[in-house]
């Protein structure tokens, strides 16, 4: 043995002991942040996915249909969040496309549920989109559209459908004249008001008061057509589209990702 060999002394020890500590620590938290990152980016694409497909069958649905009623009472009690409707030109064949968010057990978040019948026989039912958040802030479907009266007498109608519906109508510049039928109402004046129509067929009448008369018209429940009625030479328009609002919301604490994607859609012309 080499007696002028010499051991470690206790403070090198210590010294070792805090140098391997932090590179553990360091190479711990660098795995941690990995795998945590990871699960964050895997949420994000799922969300952004979800959002995505949801969009894709919703607008695909909208651009066919000649209706559309919110919160529709289905079959069992489930309250439809939209119900799209539409009739084919060549075989008569009605269509009928119910969006249903419904609930996940021991989870604040919801799936979307697409059901297609045909002629009332159930056609095919799946869930389009998981993780929906169902804050009504968040996740919402709108019907409304713009107007437009360039000459004094030209109008359009809103009809109402099957279930009692109401809404507003603002225009500027302009001015506007409605007559009511049905048992529909008006309130309001010259600038715009609000409208219902609480039974089927009820119309309210929106007729240019002069010249250059624009406006929005906007739904609540979306159980309406909207058409020109009267047009001297062909250039009054009502346009309606359908605005479909989805939050995806995926995992819990820092691992928690969003996507919130917002459609605007526009229907066949003229028949909303």
């Amino acid at each position: 043995m080499n007696k002028n060999q010499l051991g470690l002394t206790l403070l090198e020890l210590m010294l070792a002991m805090a140098i391997s500590s932090i590179i553990a620590g360091g190479l711990t938290m660098t795995i941690f942040q990995m795998f945590t990152g990871g699960i964050r980016s895997n949420n994000h694409m799922i969300a952004v996915n979800q959002a995505e497909n949801a969009g894709y069958w919703v607008s695909r649905d909208a651009q066919m249909a000649q209706s559309i009623i919110f919160d529709d009472p289905a079959t069992g009690g489930v309250t439809e969040f939209f119900t799209l409707t539409w009739t084919d030109w060549d075989s008569n064949d009605v269509h009928r496309i119910a969006y249903v968010l419904l609930d996940i057990p021991d989870s604040e978040v919801k799936n979307l549920q697409r059901s297609h019948s045909r002629n009332g026989n159930p056609i095919e039912t799946g869930i389009i989109a998981q993780f929906i958040d169902p804050d009504p802030a968040k996740t919402k479907r709108e019907v409304g559209g713009t107007f437009t009266l360039p000459d004094s007498g030209d109008a359009f109608t809103i009809t109402g459908g099957a279930v009692a519906d109401s809404g507003t109508i603002t225009v500027a510049p302009g001015s506007i004249s409605v007559t009511v039928d049905g048992g529909a109402t008006y309130s309001g004046g010259a600038t715009g008001g609000t409208w219902t129509t609480p039974a089927a067929g009820g119309t309210v009448r929106v007729s240019a008061g002069g010249a250059g008369a624009a406006g929005v018209w906007t739904t609540t429940m979306a159980g309406v057509t909207v058409a020109i009625t009267a047009d001297a030479n062909g250039n009054a328009a009502a346009i309606g589209k359908l605005t479909f609002t989805v939050t995806i919301t995926l995992g819990a604490g820092s691992q928690a990702q969003s996507e919130t994607r917002t459609y605007e859609i526009a229907p066949r012309p003229g028949l909303w």
